[in-house]
């Protein structure tokens, strides 16, 4: 039998070093995901911001239009005029807001008075239960497809609203369609 020298490794600062380094590739790993996730959420809110300032910018243009009589209505005019100061956390949030100041505009005058077109602080709550006991209320649906049509400017978004529009509500918002497809109109000349 030869005679071998085993050279004398430290094999216990060799693995050492290996089990750090596998612990700093894994920890780096973990804070690539987490910037990763991080900026897929910073990019999608950046997005829904966009959205949100197009849709604000569309509602306070076509609201004065579909509803000249909003001058006569102060509250519901300061709602619309102070919506791009709003701290918006959702969809939903503004969503909400947009049907407020709607039903404002709708209900602040006559028999369904529900709002007060001077002061915001009126709110007839037995009215408002009943006229939403009669099905006279904006559905979440209706109003993300509202939404929608402010920025896709699209016809068949148009349509899909016209579609989802109950019949309670088409009197009353009969001139804020026209104002829907005229943006859809001036859409479709700017794209030419």
């Amino acid at each position: 039998m030869k005679n071998i020298q085993i050279k004398n490794f430290h094999i216990p600062t060799f693995l050492l070093e290996t089990l750090q380094l596998e612990n700093e590739i894994n920890e780096t790993e973990l804070i690539i995901a987490h910037l990763s996730a991080k900026m897929n959420r910073l990019k999608e809110e950046a997005e829904m911001l966009e959205v949100i300032n197009e849709t604000i910018h569309q509602f306070q243009s076509l609201i004065p239009k579909a509803f000249p009589q909003i001058h006569n209505n102060p509250v519901a005019k300061e709602m619309i005029e102070e919506l791009h100061i709003a701290n918006f956390e959702s969809f939903d949030e503004l969503m909400e807001l947009m049907a407020e100041i709607l039903f404002r505009i709708f209900f602040s005058e006559g028999e369904d008075k529900v709002f007060d077109p001077k002061n915001p602080k009126y709110f007839n709550r037995k009215k408002c239960e009943l006229l939403a006991t009669q099905g006279i209320f904006l559905t979440a649906k209706w109003m993300s497809q509202f939404v929608r049509c402010l920025n896709a400017k699209d016809a068949k978004e148009d349509m899909i609203l016209h579609n989802l529009t109950p019949e309670w509500l088409w009197p009353r918002c009969f001139r804020l369609m026209m104002e829907l497809y005229k943006l859809t109109g001036e859409a479709i000349k700017n794209k030419s």
